[in-house]
């Protein structure tokens, strides 16, 4: 819009810049016929808008206002400079409004890429409470094993597991989760259990390997007596307390920190905002439940 109108006065004033808040000026002493009573509208001394009319005439090279003591009447090209700009300035005025306010409403659509397991783990838990508390926010979940490219795929913020590689995007650490190595009683003394992973740094070399690149079925696998894996403690602790899994005792512990991923801190509107801040609060919850149930589970 802001093109068309600059191109629109340049086409017809002899490729003449003018400054857009001059037209605003312009158009506030024409509603008014009044340069004292648009002053007031505009915060500024009466002086400096007679002096940004009087420079916009010059610009212009002609005259837009009949002064007297007492009226300010159009002229002729007065009158038809503020026909052609009384409705794309309105029309900016409004795309202005909404590009302005859009960011801090708490509504529309949140979209977040991220794994299965850390979804399941650090978002659908919150969804019931962001339902109750924003039911105008609507959240879409892009789920993909591999790291998703946040601006390509037009999403507002990622979750994810690792080092962040991007250098120009930004991680925020939520928790950690530790990948110990599990079976179950029924394979714990087997001589030769197998072994399921999700990728090759979560093997052993030593073991026949089944390769999964989801964690979940890693899960499932071993679950059905398939194998041992490395897994996530925060998918596994139900099972821990029921007796369906069990931790290998003396097996090396991986750690990978999960955080919030984003391309800036400074223009995050609120309703990103608040579904990042749902899974932070979730998280540190999930860390202190965590912390207790290490603290007291038993040893095997």
């Amino acid at each position: 819009m802001l093109k068309e109108l600059e191109c629109g006065f340049q086409c017809s004033m002899n490729d003449t810049n003018v400054d857009l808040s001059s037209l605003n000026m312009f158009a506030a002493v024409a509603s008014h016929s009044s340069f004292r009573k648009a002053a007031i509208e505009l915060a500024m001394p009466v002086a400096t808008l007679s002096r940004k009319i009087s420079k916009l005439e010059d610009t212009l090279g002609t005259q837009l206002f009949q002064r007297t003591t007492r009226t300010v009447i159009l002229t002729e090209m007065g009158k038809k400079l503020l026909e052609d700009t009384t409705d794309p300035l309105s029309k900016l005025d409004r795309a202005i409004a909404r590009a302005t306010h859009q960011p801090d409403t708490i509504s529309g659509l949140v979209k977040i890429a991220t794994t299965y397991t850390l979804a399941e783990t650090n978002i659908l838990p919150l969804l019931p409470k962001l339902r109750r508390d924003w039911p105008e926010i609507r959240v879409q979940i892009l789920l993909d094993e591999d790291v998703v490219d946040i601006r390509t795929e037009r999403v507002d913020f990622a979750v994810r597991a690792g080092e962040l590689q991007d250098p120009s995007l930004i991680a925020r650490k939520i928790c950690t989760h530790r990948f110990i190595r599990y079976t179950t009683p029924h394979m714990q003394n087997q001589p030769d259990p197998g072994f399921v992973t999700y990728g090759k740094m979560l093997r052993d070399s030593n073991l026949p390997a089944v390769e999964v690149k989801d964690i979940r079925m890693v899960l499932k696998l071993v679950l059905a007596n398939q194998g041992e894996a490395w897994l996530p403690d925060a998918l596994c602790h139900d099972y821990e307390r029921r007796g369906d899994l069990i931790r290998i005792t003396g097996a090396k512990i991986f750690a990978f920190n999960v955080s919030l991923v984003f391309g800036s801190k400074k223009f995050i509107p609120k309703r990103v905002r608040y579904v990042m801040d749902a899974i932070i609060e979730h998280a540190n919850q999930f860390s202190r439940l965590s912390q207790d149930y290490q603290m007291t589970e038993p040893a095997h």
